[in-house]
């Protein structure tokens, strides 16, 4: 696995590398990683930890997805919904980019696509 850090450009073409809080935040669903990589703040409160690796909403969307692909060294066949690839996708129940960033922990995915097929529809 390749390893880096969500403001390191990584290799040319700027993708960044996958960051560790992206994955192992505690939750269910994207909405824990993305807040923690964003705010750097644990889930249940506290003081922010490393607070200069702070990343915007845009960001931690590029390392769950095309930093993901990168770190499993999939990019050419997943990551980005470009023509040739693999159609990965999450429907989430409400817009990241657009809420307060202490609503992101609650988002999760309604509906998941894998390679085109539906994987899971929320009840």
């Amino acid at each position: 696995m390749r390893r880096g850090h969500l403001r390191d450009p990584g290799p040319p073409g700027g993708i960044p590398g996958a960051a560790r809080s992206l994955t192992l935040a505690p939750g269910p669903g994207p909405g824990p990683g993305i807040y923690t990589a964003v705010t750097r703040r644990p889930l249940g409160g506290g003081p922010a930890w490393q607070p200069g690796e702070t990343v915007d909403v845009a960001t931690a969307v590029h390392g769950c997805t095309m930093g993901s692909a990168y770190a499993n060294f999939l990019e050419e066949e997943r990551g980005s919904l470009t023509v040739g690839k693999a159609a990965d996708f999450v429907v989430l129940s409400r817009d990241i980019f657009a809420v307060p960033v202490e609503s992101i922990p609650g988002t999760v995915a309604q509906t998941v696509v894998v390679a085109g097929e539906v994987v899971h529809r929320a009840p």
